[in-house]
């Protein structure tokens, strides 16, 4: 239940984005996502219905388990496909500033492990040397 408040709130959000913000290419790729919400969260409401008429399909011993446990990737890769052809359908995405961030991240990680690493070995040998 938690599951299908949340993806609730997901498409509230995208539908207040697409009424309040979006612009009219961003329109166009909101679109696709909404449908790929939509259709996950129709597709556990569906779920929910009939394991609730039918209790025994919950069960491991039956086979109608599988179809539900079978589904549950499925279901979920209909969100992020729906992204990535909303992203390529229209053009939206910006490889050099995807690259340029990838790299700052990358070595603003890097310098933050190091100075943490460097600060617990210094602070081990310091206590170590003047507790004993």
């Amino acid at each position: 239940m938690l599951v299908l408040l949340l993806f609730a709130i997901v498409l509230f959000a995208q539908i207040y984005r697409y009424v309040r913000v979006a612009t009219l290419i961003e329109r166009q790729q909101t679109k696709w996502v909404i449908l790929g919400i939509a259709a996950t969260f129709i597709y556990f409401i569906v779920l929910d219905i009939l394991t609730t008429l039918n209790p025994d399909s919950t069960q491991v011993r039956s086979l109608g388990f599988l179809l539900p446990e079978a589904s549950y990737l499925l279901a979920f890769m209909i969100i992020p496909l729906s992204i990535a052809f909303s992203i390529l359908r229209y053009r939206l995405w910006d490889i050099d500033l995807l690259i340029k961030r990838t790299l700052v991240y990358t070595i603003l990680t890097a310098i933050l492990a190091l100075v943490y690493f460097g600060s617990v070995v210094l602070l081990q040998h310091l206590v170590n040397g003047v507790t004993g």
